[in-house]
């Protein structure tokens, strides 16, 4: 809900959530390296990943697609 609220405002980090569908490829070029993943639900750090490349990225997703199917994954910026 934070993030929705802060659509449209410089303090909104670019983010986008991975919801299983569509290839990881495609997804990884469009980011802008670092970036972190969690699950939106998910309070705490234990299950923040940071990537800093697109294999990187590639790799973790899917340790994180794998740990939790189905569920959706927040992408966002690294600041």
């Amino acid at each position: 809900m934070t993030r929705d609220a802060l659509v449209g405002t410089p303090y909104n980090p670019v983010n986008t959530v991975y919801d299983g569908r569509g290839p990881v490829d495609k997804l990884s070029r469009s980011l802008a390296f670092p970036v972190v993943m969690k699950r939106p639900g998910s309070t705490g750090s234990k299950d923040v990943i940071r990537a800093f490349s697109a294999v990187q990225f590639r790799r973790r997703i899917g340790q994180l697609t794998n740990k939790y199917p189905g569920e959706r994954i927040l992408i966002e910026e690294y600041i």
